[in-house]
Protein backbone atom coordinates (compact mmCIF):
# COMPACT_ATOMS: atom_id res chain seq x y z
CA UNK A 1 0.00 0.00 0.00
CA UNK A 2 2.55 2.39 -0.99
CA UNK A 3 0.28 4.41 -3.09
CA UNK A 4 -1.85 6.33 -0.55
CA UNK A 5 -4.07 9.43 -1.67
CA UNK A 6 -5.73 10.99 0.85
CA UNK A 7 -7.37 14.19 1.42
CA UNK A 8 -9.76 13.44 4.37
CA UNK A 9 -12.90 12.23 1.92
CA UNK A 10 -11.27 10.57 -0.72
CA UNK A 11 -8.94 7.23 -0.59
CA UNK A 12 -7.45 5.92 -4.12
CA UNK A 13 -5.30 3.02 -3.38
CA UNK A 14 -5.49 1.96 -7.33
CA UNK A 15 -3.50 -1.24 -8.23
CA UNK A 16 -1.44 -1.53 -4.75
CA UNK A 17 -1.61 -4.80 -4.26
CA UNK A 18 -4.26 -5.07 -1.39
CA UNK A 19 -5.59 -8.58 -0.82
CA UNK A 20 -7.87 -7.42 2.07
CA UNK A 21 -10.06 -4.36 3.60
CA UNK A 22 -9.24 -5.52 6.78
CA UNK A 23 -5.51 -3.48 6.46
CA UNK A 24 -6.95 -0.48 4.22
CA UNK A 25 -7.41 2.77 6.62
CA UNK A 26 -11.18 3.19 6.37
CA UNK A 27 -11.92 6.35 8.34
CA UNK A 28 -15.48 7.10 9.06
CA UNK A 29 -15.74 10.37 6.94
CA UNK A 30 -14.77 9.24 3.47
CA UNK A 31 -16.79 9.76 0.94
CA UNK A 32 -14.76 8.15 -2.19
CA UNK A 33 -13.21 4.67 -1.97
CA UNK A 34 -11.08 3.72 -5.16
CA UNK A 35 -9.67 0.58 -4.70
CA UNK A 36 -9.46 -0.60 -8.66
CA UNK A 37 -7.49 -3.47 -9.81
CA UNK A 38 -6.22 -4.65 -6.60
CA UNK A 39 -6.53 -8.55 -5.48
CA UNK A 40 -9.63 -8.14 -2.92
CA UNK A 41 -11.62 -11.09 -2.47
CA UNK A 42 -14.28 -10.00 -0.28
CA UNK A 43 -16.10 -6.85 0.42
CA UNK A 44 -15.97 -6.10 4.05
CA UNK A 45 -15.13 -3.54 7.11
CA UNK A 46 -17.21 -1.04 4.95
CA UNK A 47 -19.98 -0.96 7.51
CA UNK A 48 -19.24 2.12 9.42
CA UNK A 49 -18.19 4.53 5.98
CA UNK A 50 -22.03 6.39 6.53
CA UNK A 51 -21.16 8.95 4.41
CA UNK A 52 -19.34 6.98 1.77
CA UNK A 53 -21.08 8.34 -1.94
CA UNK A 54 -18.75 6.24 -4.52
CA UNK A 55 -16.93 3.31 -4.34
CA UNK A 56 -15.05 1.44 -6.96
CA UNK A 57 -14.08 -1.90 -6.17
CA UNK A 58 -13.73 -2.59 -10.20
CA UNK A 59 -11.02 -5.67 -11.25
CA UNK A 60 -10.41 -7.43 -8.10
CA UNK A 61 -11.25 -10.90 -7.63
CA UNK A 62 -14.68 -10.66 -5.77
CA UNK A 63 -17.36 -13.35 -6.13
CA UNK A 64 -20.50 -12.37 -4.01
CA UNK A 65 -21.70 -9.12 -3.50
CA UNK A 66 -22.00 -8.35 0.66
CA UNK A 67 -21.26 -5.97 3.25
CA UNK A 68 -23.01 -2.47 1.66
CA UNK A 69 -26.33 -2.71 2.97
CA UNK A 70 -25.43 -0.08 5.44
CA UNK A 71 -23.98 2.29 3.08
CA UNK A 72 -27.13 3.99 2.57
CA UNK A 73 -25.24 7.29 0.66
CA UNK A 74 -23.98 5.25 -1.83
CA UNK A 75 -25.04 6.92 -4.94
CA UNK A 76 -22.06 4.53 -7.47
CA UNK A 77 -20.79 1.42 -7.25
CA UNK A 78 -18.21 -0.29 -9.60
CA UNK A 79 -17.94 -3.52 -9.39
CA UNK A 80 -17.35 -4.54 -12.90
CA UNK A 81 -14.62 -7.14 -14.05
CA UNK A 82 -14.81 -9.27 -11.02
CA UNK A 83 -15.47 -12.78 -10.55
CA UNK A 84 -19.41 -11.96 -9.99
CA UNK A 85 -21.82 -14.38 -11.40
CA UNK A 86 -25.10 -12.77 -10.04
CA UNK A 87 -26.42 -9.46 -8.37
CA UNK A 88 -27.54 -10.16 -4.92
CA UNK A 89 -26.90 -8.49 -1.78
CA UNK A 90 -27.48 -5.19 -2.98
CA UNK A 91 -31.35 -4.81 -1.21
CA UNK A 92 -31.39 -1.51 1.24
CA UNK A 93 -29.04 0.75 -1.36
CA UNK A 94 -31.26 3.14 -3.23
Amino acid sequence: MNNIDFDGTELCLIDSGIKSLQKVPLQSQIQVLNLHSNFIHRIENLGHLRNLKHLDLSANQISGIEGIENLSNLRTLNLSCNHLSDVRGLTGLR
